[in-house]
């Protein structure tokens, strides 16, 4: 049996942490997503965001949507909420959003 030196102890160690600290925040991802329904990418930016105009960005884009899916916007009151609908109808390959 191979004697370990106290580097590889070390590195040992640091993984497991950053293991622990990965499984601890994907618990609290999925707590979030659970509680609000809101996305995976999300629910990390949001809990863990890396600057500020990311949080700000996802927060104002989820409202936008959620705006256009409860009829709040019509198809010319925001910039791109048109690119938006064209998207949406051409997944569903008819025109359900938008102006007629």
């Amino acid at each position: 049996m191979r004697a370990t030196s106290g580097s590889e102890r070390e590195c040992a160690m640091c993984r497991h942490k950053a293991d622990s600290y990965q499984d601890r925040n994907h618990r609290e991802v999925q707590g979030l997503m659970r509680s609000s329904g809101l996305p995976e990418e999300v629910c990390y930016t949001l809990l863990y965001p890396d600057r500020e105009e990311h949080t700000v960005d996802i927060v104002k884009q989820y409202l936008r949507i959620e705006d256009l899916l409860n009829g709040r916007y019509g198809g010319d009151d925001e910039p791109g909420v048109e690119a938006i609908y064209g998207a949406w109808n051409a997944k569903l390959g008819r025109k359900m959003f938008g102006t007629p």
